[in-house]
Order: C-alpha cells, then structure tokens, then sequence
C-alpha cells in the first residue's frame, strides 16, 4: 500500500491556510456528499407527504449550494414555492448564489441553534431537509426547537447525519491524548466539531426530536463509504472543517496541520494505487410535525 509521505503533506497543507473552516471548499473537495444525497433522497421520497398547494422549503448547512441545486431542486420543484438553502458561513452563502441560480431558489446566512430563531420563520415552511449538517452544530435542543416551529402543521423535516465513528474526531481525539505540548493548548480552547450525542446516538437524536414535538416517520442507519482518489482531496476535505486550526499560531500551525493529516491517515483505509476511504454509519431520519 502507498501511503502519503511526510514530505508529501507538509508540501501540500499550503491549500487549508487561507481556506479554514469554510464549507464551501468543503463541498468542492468532497464529491461524497452529492453522491450520497441523491442515493438518500431516491431511497426515500416516497415517504415524503407533499400538500396540494405550493410550499416554501428550507435546506439547513447547503454549503455551496451544489446539492440543493443538483439533488433537492429537482426533487422539490413540482411542489414549491420558494426554496431557501441556508448555511451559517456567509461566504458558502455567496458562492451558492453566484453559482445556483432558479427562478424559485435563493440562498441566505442561517445559524440553526440562533436563540429564538423560529420567531422570523414561525410555521413557515412545509419541508426542511438538511445533509451531513446537524451533527456539526451544537446546542441540539436549540435546533430540534427551532426546526420545529419553523415548520407548518404536517410538515416533515429530513435529517442526514453522521454517526460515529468518523474519523475527524477520531484524529482530532488522537491528537488530544498526545496532548502534543506545541498546540495542546489552543486544541484545549476549540470544542470538538462533531456533537457528542452519548453512546447510543441513534437513539439520543431520536429523543430528541420528540422531545421537541415531532413524530417520528422513519429513522434508519446506512451503511455508507466515503472514497477520495487522491490524499490531496482527502486532506482538502478534512481541512476544509478543521476549526482547530486557526486558533494556531501561523509560526506552528503547518507543524500542526502535518500531525493533524498523518492522524488522519491512521483512521482511514487506502489501496495500492492511493485511493483513500472510509466506511461510515449514516442516519436517515424523517419526522413530522402534528
């Protein structure tokens, strides 16, 4: 197996210095994420429950809008009236808008877990659809509320997140236990990016949705992989949410990043011609507002 050299990553962490923590950059290194939307939603439209009438949609955490473009327009178009794909990186938000563009789509900046959020949106929208978004965003009873009142009677939202294990935080845990006297400080100030949702995930984010009202219609773990042809995508995917980063000093920070990718690399398979991939437990969640 060839596996990435130092040499090799210390040459190329150049690509995350000016791109940290961007969502955008991650949706244009990680092609996984589009594949895996459409494989989701085609699996389970059929238990979408659509109205007579046009509706107003929402996509939480659409990045650089790519998905809600290619993969929920489509799908949602014969029974809308407005989609808004939201992120909370006002810069994905601008790519989205110069990139995506329909008559009945528009993009905006949206903190799911604002405090009092659902007040500008109250029973708004028929449907809200999130991708690998949620699993990301703390403070879960904030958003399960929020998503809640956003939505009209009998709506349904579709929730795609990832379960453990992963291996971001597993690189990242890695590095905590090292507790590498270089950055165990300023890894010390960043809360890991994944939610821990306790040992039994499935079923914490469940409770969670009822306790903030919903019904739950279905909720099934997938079993999917992430591929990545090259290590140089990889690391630009991994990097791309790395928000340990930039609390590094710049003098230690490519130090940083090299021990960060050669975690990584512990926590991934590849094969003999440098295919990196992981397999990964993938919840599909669709509940209802009553």
């Amino acid at each position: 197996m060839t596996a990435a050299s130092p040499k090799y990553i210390k040459k190329n962490f150049k690509l995350s210095l000016n791109k940290m923590d961007n969502p955008a950059e991650f949706s244009k290194h990680n092609k996984n994420t589009i594949r895996d939307a459409v494989e989701l939603i085609t699996k389970y439209k059929n238990y979408f429950k659509w109205s007579d009438n046009p509706e107003d949609m929402l996509e939480v955490g659409c990045a650089n809008g790519e998905i809600t473009f290619e993969v929920v327009y489509p799908l949602v178009e014969p029974h809308l009236k407005e989609l808004i794909g939201s992120d909370v990186a006002s810069s994905a938000i601008e790519v989205a808008n110069e990139l995506h563009k329909k008559p009945k789509l528009s993009f905006t900046t949206i903190d799911i877990a604002e405090e009092g959020l659902w007040k500008k949106y109250e029973n708004r929208f028929g449907h809200i659809i999130s991708f690998y978004t949620l699993h990301l965003v703390p403070n879960p009873e904030k958003w399960t509320e929020n998503l809640f009142k956003m939505l009209k009677s009998n709506g349904q939202v579709f929730v795609v997140m990832v379960l453990p294990p992963h291996p971001f935080p597993m690189a990242t845990k890695l590095q905590r236990a090292e507790n590498d006297p270089r950055w165990s400080k300023y890894m010390a100030e960043s809360p890991e990016l994944f939610t821990d949702f306790g040992e039994n995930p499935f079923e914490t984010i469940k409770s969670l949705f009822e306790n903030a009202g919903f019904v739950i219609d279905i909720a099934e773990v997938n079993k999917l992989k992430s591929v990545y042809p090259t290590f140089k995508s990889l690391s630009a995917t991994v990097l791309a949410i790395n928000n340990i980063q930039k609390h590094v000093p710049e003098d230690i920070r490519p130090s940083y990043i090299e021990d960060f990718l050669k975690k990584i690399e512990e926590c991934v398979q590849h094969d003999e011609n440098g295919t990196y991939f992981y397999d990964k437990n993938v919840l599909a969640l669709i509940v209802s507002k009553p």
